[in-house]
């Protein structure tokens, strides 16, 4: 019966071993398995981390591109105004001087001379200039001071732009080679 007993206290204990062998061969895959996912977790982390940094320099570069687009549309908005006002203001001095010019512009002459020989003159200024009745060299040559404001005024340039371009001095060249 004792020996009843341990046989079967002894086929107990190996199928115990038999249960505890495969419980632990199951922990080491449970546990294979935890290893292999924690690494994954902390690749995920690190790769979270990389793109948490990315986004925060896209939001920063976007919040740039938004200031530096804010400053862009004020600027326009301002050279804008400055333009509209610029335009008043040449209207106007073109209707006040409109009388003057028309007054004080020398007559058309009889023997017209080429005006677009002139740097700075092009067809369609010869042919207003034509119009106002200054038709040669000798009149472009002449022009005052105050006559070359009020002829920059009607053909809608500025002053400093005959001055620079030397019409007067082209002109009066001219004439003298004739």
């Amino acid at each position: 019966m004792v020996e009843n007993k341990l046989e079967r206290e002894r086929a107990q204990k190996t199928e115990l071993d038999g249960a505890l062998s495969e419980r632990n061969a199951e922990l080491r895959e449970v546990q294979k398995e935890a290893s292999r996912l924690e690494k994954e977790l902390k690749l995920s982390a690190g790769q979270l981390n990389s793109r948490e940094k990315e986004l925060e320099r896209a939001q920063s570069k976007l919040a740039e591109a938004v200031q530096a687009s804010a400053e862009r549309d004020e600027t326009i908005r301002e050279l804008k105004a400055q333009w509209k006002e610029a335009q008043a203001q040449r209207k106007e001095e073109r209707d006040t001087l409109k009388p003057q010019a028309a007054k004080q512009l020398p007559k058309p002459a009889q023997n017209p001379d080429d005006l677009e020989a002139i740097d700075g003159i092009g067809p369609v200024f010869a042919k207003k200039m034509r119009r106002m009745g200054i038709s040669t060299f000798g009149q472009v040559a002449s022009l005052s001071s105050a006559e070359i404001d009020q002829l920059a005024a009607r053909l809608g340039i500025t002053s400093a732009r005959i001055r620079s371009e030397g019409w007067v001095s082209a002109a009066k060249q001219m004439q003298r080679a004739r």
